[in-house]
Protein backbone atom coordinates (compact mmCIF):
# COMPACT_ATOMS: atom_id res chain seq x y z
CA UNK A 1 0.00 0.00 0.00
CA UNK A 2 1.46 3.73 -1.20
CA UNK A 3 0.59 5.90 1.41
CA UNK A 4 1.45 9.65 0.93
CA UNK A 5 2.23 12.02 4.65
CA UNK A 6 1.82 15.37 3.89
CA UNK A 7 3.78 17.47 7.47
CA UNK A 8 2.22 20.41 8.44
CA UNK A 9 2.44 23.22 11.49
CA UNK A 10 -0.94 24.41 13.33
CA UNK A 11 -1.67 26.82 10.71
CA UNK A 12 -2.16 23.86 8.31
CA UNK A 13 0.71 25.18 6.33
CA UNK A 14 2.85 22.05 4.44
CA UNK A 15 6.41 21.65 5.46
CA UNK A 16 6.94 18.40 3.00
CA UNK A 17 5.97 15.94 1.54
CA UNK A 18 6.57 12.23 0.94
CA UNK A 19 5.00 8.91 -0.59
CA UNK A 20 6.18 5.21 1.63
CA UNK A 21 5.34 2.10 0.31
CA UNK A 22 3.77 0.49 3.40
CA UNK A 23 2.90 -3.13 4.77
CA UNK A 24 2.37 -2.57 8.53
CA UNK A 25 1.32 0.79 10.53
CA UNK A 26 4.77 -0.16 12.51
CA UNK A 27 6.51 0.48 9.13
CA UNK A 28 4.31 4.02 8.69
CA UNK A 29 5.61 5.01 12.27
CA UNK A 30 9.26 3.86 11.79
CA UNK A 31 9.73 5.87 8.74
CA UNK A 32 7.73 8.67 9.90
CA UNK A 33 10.38 8.93 12.49
CA UNK A 34 13.73 8.49 10.36
CA UNK A 35 12.23 10.81 7.32
CA UNK A 36 10.66 13.71 10.12
CA UNK A 37 12.31 13.14 12.99
CA UNK A 38 8.95 12.39 14.79
CA UNK A 39 9.15 10.31 17.95
CA UNK A 40 6.57 7.76 17.93
CA UNK A 41 4.66 9.19 20.40
CA UNK A 42 4.62 12.75 19.22
CA UNK A 43 2.88 11.60 15.66
CA UNK A 44 -0.31 12.66 15.31
CA UNK A 45 -2.04 11.66 11.83
CA UNK A 46 -4.99 13.36 10.26
CA UNK A 47 -7.53 12.14 7.32
CA UNK A 48 -8.07 14.98 4.29
CA UNK A 49 -11.30 15.79 6.53
CA UNK A 50 -8.73 16.60 9.41
CA UNK A 51 -10.40 14.10 11.52
CA UNK A 52 -7.59 12.00 13.74
CA UNK A 53 -6.78 8.49 13.24
CA UNK A 54 -5.64 6.26 15.72
CA UNK A 55 -2.67 4.27 14.70
CA UNK A 56 -2.26 2.75 17.98
CA UNK A 57 -4.44 -0.56 17.20
CA UNK A 58 -5.07 -2.47 14.61
CA UNK A 59 -3.82 -2.61 11.04
CA UNK A 60 -3.54 -0.53 7.79
CA UNK A 61 -6.94 -1.57 6.42
CA UNK A 62 -8.24 -1.96 9.64
CA UNK A 63 -8.28 1.59 10.58
CA UNK A 64 -9.47 2.88 7.08
CA UNK A 65 -6.39 3.58 5.06
CA UNK A 66 -6.60 3.18 1.22
CA UNK A 67 -3.81 2.82 -0.93
CA UNK A 68 -2.65 6.11 -2.17
CA UNK A 69 -4.35 8.18 -0.03
CA UNK A 70 -2.59 11.47 1.49
CA UNK A 71 -2.74 11.52 5.38
CA UNK A 72 -1.74 14.50 7.42
CA UNK A 73 1.10 14.98 9.86
CA UNK A 74 1.62 16.80 13.14
CA UNK A 75 3.64 17.11 15.56
CA UNK A 76 1.86 16.57 18.94
CA UNK A 77 3.40 19.57 20.52
CA UNK A 78 2.23 22.22 18.56
CA UNK A 79 -0.22 23.35 21.09
CA UNK A 80 2.65 24.06 23.16
CA UNK A 81 4.91 26.41 20.38
CA UNK A 82 1.64 28.58 19.94
CA UNK A 83 2.05 29.18 23.69
CA UNK A 84 5.48 29.37 23.85
CA UNK A 85 5.55 32.04 20.43
CA UNK A 86 3.30 33.89 22.27
CA UNK A 87 5.22 34.15 25.67
CA UNK A 88 8.02 35.15 23.40
CA UNK A 89 6.13 37.99 22.12
CA UNK A 90 5.19 39.31 25.24
CA UNK A 91 8.33 39.11 26.90
CA UNK A 92 10.42 41.32 24.22
CA UNK A 93 8.58 44.15 25.37
CA UNK A 94 8.61 46.50 28.11
CA UNK A 95 6.33 45.73 30.82
CA UNK A 96 5.20 44.47 34.23
CA UNK A 97 4.38 41.37 32.42
CA UNK A 98 7.60 40.85 31.15
CA UNK A 99 9.63 38.71 33.46
CA UNK A 100 7.04 36.12 33.84
CA UNK A 101 6.52 35.43 30.37
CA UNK A 102 10.04 35.45 29.84
CA UNK A 103 10.21 32.45 32.76
CA UNK A 104 7.22 30.92 31.08
CA UNK A 105 9.25 30.86 27.64
CA UNK A 106 12.33 29.13 28.92
CA UNK A 107 10.26 26.29 30.48
CA UNK A 108 8.39 25.93 27.34
CA UNK A 109 11.44 26.14 25.04
CA UNK A 110 13.46 23.34 27.32
CA UNK A 111 9.95 21.43 26.77
CA UNK A 112 10.24 21.72 22.92
CA UNK A 113 13.80 21.30 22.81
CA UNK A 114 13.71 17.43 25.09
CA UNK A 115 10.50 16.99 22.54
CA UNK A 116 12.67 17.15 19.24
CA UNK A 117 10.07 19.56 18.09
CA UNK A 118 12.33 22.10 16.56
CA UNK A 119 14.09 19.19 14.41
CA UNK A 120 11.03 18.77 12.65
CA UNK A 121 9.77 22.93 11.67
CA UNK A 122 12.76 24.66 9.94
CA UNK A 123 10.89 28.10 9.97
CA UNK A 124 10.03 27.30 14.13
CA UNK A 125 13.94 26.57 14.68
CA UNK A 126 14.88 29.85 12.84
CA UNK A 127 12.19 31.92 15.25
CA UNK A 128 14.01 30.31 18.24
CA UNK A 129 17.86 31.15 17.21
CA UNK A 130 16.69 34.76 16.33
CA UNK A 131 14.46 35.71 19.45
CA UNK A 132 15.16 32.55 22.54
CA UNK A 133 18.34 34.14 23.73
CA UNK A 134 16.70 37.74 24.17
CA UNK A 135 14.06 36.64 26.43
CA UNK A 136 16.34 34.37 28.11
CA UNK A 137 18.54 36.99 29.18
CA UNK A 138 15.41 38.66 31.81
CA UNK A 139 15.83 34.84 33.50
CA UNK A 140 19.02 35.43 35.26
CA UNK A 141 20.04 34.67 38.02
CA UNK A 142 16.92 31.76 38.32
CA UNK A 143 18.39 28.58 39.70
CA UNK A 144 15.16 27.03 39.25
CA UNK A 145 15.33 27.36 35.91
CA UNK A 146 19.17 26.98 35.91
CA UNK A 147 18.59 23.27 37.41
CA UNK A 148 15.73 22.45 34.67
CA UNK A 149 17.86 23.28 31.44
CA UNK A 150 21.04 21.34 33.32
CA UNK A 151 18.24 18.25 34.03
CA UNK A 152 17.33 18.71 30.82
CA UNK A 153 20.92 18.52 29.10
CA UNK A 154 22.21 15.21 31.58
CA UNK A 155 18.58 13.22 30.41
CA UNK A 156 19.32 13.73 26.79
CA UNK A 157 22.83 12.94 27.33
CA UNK A 158 21.32 9.70 29.34
CA UNK A 159 18.91 8.35 26.37
CA UNK A 160 21.58 8.82 23.77
CA UNK A 161 23.60 6.75 25.98
CA UNK A 162 21.08 3.68 24.83
CA UNK A 163 18.41 3.93 28.00
CA UNK A 164 14.47 2.91 27.48
CA UNK A 165 13.47 4.68 30.20
CA UNK A 166 14.66 7.51 33.79
CA UNK A 167 14.73 4.51 35.77
CA UNK A 168 18.77 4.79 36.18
CA UNK A 169 18.46 8.17 35.81
CA UNK A 170 20.01 10.86 38.80
CA UNK A 171 20.18 14.30 38.55
CA UNK A 172 19.71 15.65 42.33
CA UNK A 173 21.29 19.28 43.35
CA UNK A 174 22.68 20.73 46.18
CA UNK A 175 23.32 24.50 46.94
CA UNK A 176 27.05 25.77 46.50
CA UNK A 177 28.71 25.44 50.06
CA UNK A 178 29.88 29.41 50.54
CA UNK A 179 33.31 28.38 51.50
CA UNK A 180 33.72 27.60 47.77
CA UNK A 181 33.71 31.18 46.34
CA UNK A 182 32.24 32.20 43.24
CA UNK A 183 29.28 33.39 42.59
CA UNK A 184 26.36 32.50 44.83
CA UNK A 185 23.60 31.86 41.92
CA UNK A 186 26.21 28.84 41.27
CA UNK A 187 24.76 24.98 41.74
CA UNK A 188 25.75 21.93 42.57
CA UNK A 189 24.60 18.85 40.45
CA UNK A 190 24.92 14.86 40.96
CA UNK A 191 24.56 13.26 37.60
CA UNK A 192 24.69 9.94 37.08
CA UNK A 193 23.49 8.30 33.27
CA UNK A 194 22.86 5.13 31.71
CA UNK A 195 25.77 2.55 32.13
CA UNK A 196 26.89 4.44 34.62
CA UNK A 197 28.44 3.24 38.47
CA UNK A 198 28.76 6.24 40.17
CA UNK A 199 27.67 10.02 40.14
CA UNK A 200 29.18 12.77 38.88
CA UNK A 201 29.60 16.13 40.83
CA UNK A 202 29.35 19.00 38.49
CA UNK A 203 29.41 23.11 39.23
CA UNK A 204 26.83 24.97 37.25
CA UNK A 205 26.67 28.64 36.83
CA UNK A 206 25.76 31.25 33.81
CA UNK A 207 27.95 32.80 31.70
CA UNK A 208 27.03 36.38 30.89
CA UNK A 209 27.60 38.27 27.98
CA UNK A 210 27.01 42.17 29.10
CA UNK A 211 24.76 41.68 31.89
CA UNK A 212 22.59 38.86 30.26
CA UNK A 213 22.95 35.32 30.07
CA UNK A 214 24.23 33.56 26.85
CA UNK A 215 24.24 30.39 28.16
CA UNK A 216 24.88 27.91 31.26
CA UNK A 217 28.35 25.83 31.84
CA UNK A 218 28.74 22.41 33.85
CA UNK A 219 31.96 21.69 34.73
CA UNK A 220 32.89 18.72 36.69
CA UNK A 221 33.79 19.27 39.76
CA UNK A 222 37.01 17.68 42.13
CA UNK A 223 36.60 17.62 45.79
CA UNK A 224 40.21 17.17 45.87
CA UNK A 225 40.88 20.81 44.84
CA UNK A 226 42.15 22.67 47.59
CA UNK A 227 42.22 26.55 47.18
CA UNK A 228 45.56 28.52 48.25
CA UNK A 229 42.73 30.43 50.41
CA UNK A 230 42.40 26.99 52.22
CA UNK A 231 46.55 26.40 52.81
CA UNK A 232 47.76 27.65 56.30
CA UNK A 233 50.85 29.46 55.59
CA UNK A 234 53.88 27.72 56.36
CA UNK A 235 52.40 25.39 54.08
CA UNK A 236 52.02 27.71 51.15
CA UNK A 237 54.50 25.93 48.05
CA UNK A 238 55.92 28.62 46.13
CA UNK A 239 56.28 25.87 43.52
CA UNK A 240 52.48 25.79 43.24
CA UNK A 241 52.30 29.97 43.26
CA UNK A 242 55.11 29.97 40.16
CA UNK A 243 52.94 27.42 38.27
CA UNK A 244 49.60 29.55 38.74
CA UNK A 245 51.18 32.57 37.56
CA UNK A 246 52.95 30.66 34.09
CA UNK A 247 49.28 29.12 33.57
CA UNK A 248 47.89 32.31 33.83
CA UNK A 249 50.69 34.41 31.57
CA UNK A 250 51.01 32.03 28.80
CA UNK A 251 47.23 30.81 28.35
CA UNK A 252 45.76 34.26 28.69
CA UNK A 253 43.57 33.82 31.98
CA UNK A 254 42.87 36.08 34.51
CA UNK A 255 40.70 36.08 37.65
CA UNK A 256 42.78 34.11 39.43
CA UNK A 257 42.00 34.73 43.01
CA UNK A 258 42.71 32.73 46.04
CA UNK A 259 39.52 30.84 46.09
CA UNK A 260 40.03 29.96 42.30
CA UNK A 261 43.28 28.74 42.39
CA UNK A 262 45.68 26.48 44.23
CA UNK A 263 46.38 22.54 44.62
CA UNK A 264 45.45 19.03 44.06
CA UNK A 265 45.52 17.86 47.50
CA UNK A 266 48.45 15.74 48.60
CA UNK A 267 50.78 16.77 46.02
CA UNK A 268 52.33 19.37 44.46
CA UNK A 269 50.21 20.00 41.28
CA UNK A 270 48.64 23.43 40.40
CA UNK A 271 44.81 23.31 40.15
CA UNK A 272 42.57 25.74 38.55
CA UNK A 273 38.80 25.75 38.79
CA UNK A 274 37.53 29.33 37.52
CA UNK A 275 39.05 31.90 35.71
CA UNK A 276 38.37 35.11 33.14
CA UNK A 277 40.19 35.24 29.75
CA UNK A 278 41.87 38.38 28.81
CA UNK A 279 43.65 39.84 25.81
CA UNK A 280 45.87 37.73 24.31
CA UNK A 281 49.55 39.12 23.02
CA UNK A 282 52.97 38.05 21.41
CA UNK A 283 55.49 38.40 24.31
CA UNK A 284 58.94 40.60 23.01
CA UNK A 285 60.55 39.44 26.21
CA UNK A 286 59.51 36.12 27.45
CA UNK A 287 61.60 35.81 30.08
CA UNK A 288 60.08 39.34 31.54
CA UNK A 289 56.74 37.95 30.92
CA UNK A 290 57.19 34.60 32.70
CA UNK A 291 58.18 36.66 35.92
CA UNK A 292 55.72 39.23 35.80
CA UNK A 293 53.52 38.93 39.16
CA UNK A 294 50.65 40.82 38.12
CA UNK A 295 48.19 37.95 38.59
CA UNK A 296 49.10 37.89 42.20
CA UNK A 297 46.92 41.47 43.07
CA UNK A 298 44.59 39.00 43.64
CA UNK A 299 46.41 37.15 46.38
CA UNK A 300 47.20 37.64 50.19
CA UNK A 301 49.71 38.78 51.67
CA UNK A 302 50.91 35.67 52.64
CA UNK A 303 51.12 34.25 48.93
CA UNK A 304 52.68 37.24 47.64
CA UNK A 305 55.66 36.98 50.60
CA UNK A 306 56.03 33.26 49.69
CA UNK A 307 56.49 34.17 46.12
CA UNK A 308 59.08 36.72 46.48
CA UNK A 309 61.39 34.48 48.26
CA UNK A 310 61.41 32.58 45.18
CA UNK A 311 64.92 33.90 43.43
CA UNK A 312 64.79 34.04 39.74
CA UNK A 313 66.52 30.89 39.08
CA UNK A 314 64.46 28.58 41.00
CA UNK A 315 61.39 30.31 38.81
CA UNK A 316 63.20 29.32 35.44
CA UNK A 317 64.06 25.75 36.72
CA UNK A 318 60.63 25.37 38.04
CA UNK A 319 59.00 27.01 34.46
CA UNK A 320 61.54 24.35 32.69
CA UNK A 321 60.33 21.25 34.98
CA UNK A 322 56.77 22.17 34.17
CA UNK A 323 56.67 22.96 30.05
CA UNK A 324 58.53 19.61 29.76
CA UNK A 325 56.01 17.82 32.14
CA UNK A 326 52.77 19.52 31.13
CA UNK A 327 53.29 19.25 27.04
CA UNK A 328 51.52 22.16 26.71
CA UNK A 329 52.36 22.72 23.27
CA UNK A 330 50.59 19.00 21.98
CA UNK A 331 47.59 19.25 24.34
CA UNK A 332 46.59 22.61 22.79
CA UNK A 333 46.52 20.68 19.38
CA UNK A 334 44.76 17.69 21.14
CA UNK A 335 41.99 20.10 22.51
CA UNK A 336 41.49 21.92 19.10
CA UNK A 337 41.19 18.90 17.45
CA UNK A 338 38.26 17.88 20.16
CA UNK A 339 36.54 21.28 19.49
CA UNK A 340 36.34 20.88 15.55
CA UNK A 341 33.96 18.43 16.24
CA UNK A 342 31.34 20.75 18.10
CA UNK A 343 32.50 23.39 15.81
CA UNK A 344 30.84 21.14 12.40
CA UNK A 345 27.77 20.06 14.75
CA UNK A 346 26.71 24.34 15.64
CA UNK A 347 27.92 25.04 11.42
CA UNK A 348 24.88 22.42 10.77
CA UNK A 349 22.06 23.56 13.21
CA UNK A 350 23.04 26.83 11.64
CA UNK A 351 24.97 28.41 14.82
CA UNK A 352 27.40 30.93 13.77
CA UNK A 353 28.90 34.09 14.16
CA UNK A 354 29.46 36.92 11.62
CA UNK A 355 31.33 39.79 10.88
CA UNK A 356 35.36 40.88 11.58
CA UNK A 357 36.56 39.19 14.57
CA UNK A 358 34.32 36.43 15.15
CA UNK A 359 34.77 34.07 17.51
CA UNK A 360 36.07 31.67 15.57
CA UNK A 361 38.59 33.76 14.65
CA UNK A 362 39.50 34.86 17.62
CA UNK A 363 40.04 31.46 18.72
CA UNK A 364 42.42 30.85 15.88
CA UNK A 365 44.39 34.15 16.70
CA UNK A 366 44.05 32.73 20.50
CA UNK A 367 45.49 29.54 19.65
CA UNK A 368 48.56 31.38 17.82
CA UNK A 369 49.66 33.35 20.43
CA UNK A 370 49.83 30.77 22.62
CA UNK A 371 51.51 28.89 20.51
CA UNK A 372 54.42 31.29 19.33
CA UNK A 373 55.03 32.41 23.14
CA UNK A 374 55.58 28.56 24.24
CA UNK A 375 57.74 28.36 21.66
CA UNK A 376 59.86 31.08 21.86
CA UNK A 377 59.92 30.61 26.27
CA UNK A 378 61.06 26.66 25.63
CA UNK A 379 63.87 27.80 23.28
CA UNK A 380 64.85 30.59 26.19
CA UNK A 381 64.90 27.90 28.48
CA UNK A 382 66.89 25.75 27.31
CA UNK A 383 69.33 28.04 25.53
CA UNK A 384 69.52 29.64 29.03
CA UNK A 385 72.57 27.92 31.54
CA UNK A 386 70.83 28.61 34.58
CA UNK A 387 74.33 27.39 36.50
CA UNK A 388 75.57 30.99 35.59
CA UNK A 389 72.40 32.50 36.76
CA UNK A 390 72.79 34.81 40.09
CA UNK A 391 70.85 33.70 43.03
CA UNK A 392 69.41 36.68 44.80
Amino acid sequence: MFIVIDLRDHENKSYDTVKFDLATIKQLQDKILSRFQIGIEYQQIYDSKNSRIDLLNGSLEGVGLKDNETLILKHAELPWWSQYKKAVGIAMKAGPDRMENAKEAVKLHMRLLEKGFFNVYSSFNEFRLENHYKVASWTDGNTELMREATRNHFLRQHFKRGADDESDFVCRFEARPRDLGGSRKNTLAYVQLHGEKEETKYNVNDKLTGSRTSMYIATKWCDNFVPISHIEEEDVSADILVQILLLGTFLFIDDLHSDNCGQWKGTKEAAIVDFMPRAYTSYTNVKKALLDNSSSVYWEAIHIDALEKCNEKSRLEMAKECLKKWDLLSKIEMANEQIKPEKDRMKRQDIGFKGFNSPTEELDQYIIAVKENLTKLTVMLNEIDLNELTVK
